[in-house]
């Protein structure tokens, strides 16, 4: 009996380190993450080859879900620096970047993390200056558009306004039929380029350009 409670004595103590250990690292964390933005283009409203010009739900730049689970969508100052600060308490929190009014690119960052992006045209390039990490893995969305997507949009954008992206004669009484067969065709190349994604991923770990998590 004095055994089982010894065991259940030490169990006990086991158990109150380590959560005295997760708070205290939790107590440690800065509970934000800063955001520098080095003289941003307007993403939020682009104008495509045809004319046509679309512009984002709310003219946003940056959207990230805060602590209470609600969605934030933040403008910029545009052609100058800029800077958000994040308020959280997790450890990691996505913050998504507009790009060409349609498409959202994606990070993951820690907390604590001070991050600067940079521009190429329209393309926003993060670094993390506080830590080192590859540049592959903090832009892999980005990355990914232009290896299987040719810097073209996402199949997902493709797929929800194609009209953006292919003529249609409105007239003919089968141009509904032809909507619907182009959804099909780019719903048949996400699946072929969700293949090459996994073997670009792969590859990317065994070389040891992206971490196993990113995947």
């Amino acid at each position: 009996m004095y055994q089982r409670l010894g065991f259940y004595l030490i169990l006990l103590l086991a158990i109150s380190c380590e959560e005295k250990n997760k708070t205290e690292e939790k107590n440690q964390l800065p509970n934000q993450i800063v955001l520098i933005f080095d003289h941003p283009p307007i993403n939020h409203k682009y104008t495509f080859e045809s004319g046509i010009y679309s512009v984002n739900g709310g003219k946003f730049e940056v959207s990230f879900i805060d602590d209470q689970g609600q969605l934030q969508k933040m403008a910029l100052a545009y052609d100058q620096e800029d800077t958000i600060i994040i308020k959280s308490a997790r450890r990691l929190v996505e913050v998504g970047h507009a790009y060409k009014a349609l498409d959202m690119l994606y990070y993951l960052f820690q907390n604590g993390d001070s991050v600067l992006f940079q521009y190429d045209g329209l393309k926003p390039h993060a670094s993390i200056l506080n830590r080192s990490v590859s540049e592959l893995e903090v832009n892999y969305d980005l990355k990914k558009l232009e290896a299987l997507d040719h810097d073209e949009f996402s199949d997902l954008v493709k797929f929800n306004s194609p009209v953006l992206f292919k003529e249609f004669d409105y007239k003919s009484k089968t141009v509904r039929d032809e909507i619907k067969l182009y959804q099909i065709n780019v719903l048949k190349l996400a699946r072929i380029k969700l293949q090459k994604e996994e073997a670009y991923l792969d590859s990317l770990i065994n070389i040891g350009q992206i971490s196993n998590h990113t995947k």
